[in-house]
């Protein structure tokens, strides 16, 4: 079976079990929050194993694609600045333009194959809350917002569902499983950089020469191991 197969089946099983969870919230009174437009959450690092990404870049139009080399341009020089991954990650979701993927109206310009990272991020919270640096809160803030969390429902610190997230990880696994069988290693790593590895620098003709062949072509570009990994023989 091939690798695009295996991505549409898992995200069809994540959609479906989503909306089992959904319901389940529905039922308990468990307020969401997510609506089309609302996009301070895609400002956020998104994870994404390599066939994600694939699926992906081959329905980039050519205006998504110019925004998406500008993004990784932006999104290299912030990593090669940055104090360490939190800084990484404050600074990725503070100066970049956000995702470059999303439409004038904010909305998802790549909703049908958004990564599995994506798909699972439920927001119990109103939108503005996503885009809240959390370490930059006045103290008695903070304490009150996490105590407000429900560790039932909710990854604490954060106000996301947990149910979505362990299941897309499940499924992420299951991706990376698939492309080790096929080619001896995976590839995970930042959603745009992937994205743009898999499209600008056509990265997916090397992955059958084997893990050298692939790092041949990474090597001069020093990715940082926050951006890419590569695991396997």
């Amino acid at each position: 079976m091939g690798l695009q197969t295996i991505v549409r089946q898992a995200q069809a099983k994540l959609d479906a079990e989503i909306d089992i969870i959904l319901a389940d919230c529905r039922q308990q009174e468990v307020a969401l929050y997510c609506r089309r437009g609302c996009a301070n959450c895609c400002r956020l690092a998104v994870h994404a194993t390599w066939p994600e990404a694939v699926a992906l870049a081959a329905v980039l139009d050519d205006r998504q694609l110019s925004a998406l080399q500008i993004h990784v341009v932006r999104l290299r020089q912030q990593t090669d600045a940055a104090d360490g991954m939190l800084d990484y990650l404050r600074q990725h979701r503070n100066t970049l333009d956000g995702c470059p993927f999303l439409a004038a109206d904010g909305a998802c310009g790549v909703y049908t194959v958004r990564p599995l990272s994506c798909r699972a991020l439920h927001s119990t919270r109103p939108g503005d809350w996503c885009g809240i640096d959390l370490s930059a809160l006045p103290v008695i803030d903070k304490e009150l917002y996490l105590k407000s969390l429900d560790p039932q429902w909710v990854d604490i610190p954060t106000h996301f569902l947990s149910r979505p997230r362990i299941a897309a990880q499940q499924l992420e696994e299951t991706l990376l499983s698939a492309m080790r069988d096929q080619y001896g290693f995976s590839i995970e790593g930042n959603l745009a950089l992937l994205a743009w590895l898999a499209g600008a620098k056509g990265l997916s003709k090397h992955l059958a020469h084997g893990r050298t062949a692939v790092e041949s072509v990474l090597e001069p570009l020093r990715l940082s191991s926050w951006l890419l990994r590569v695991v396997g023989s």
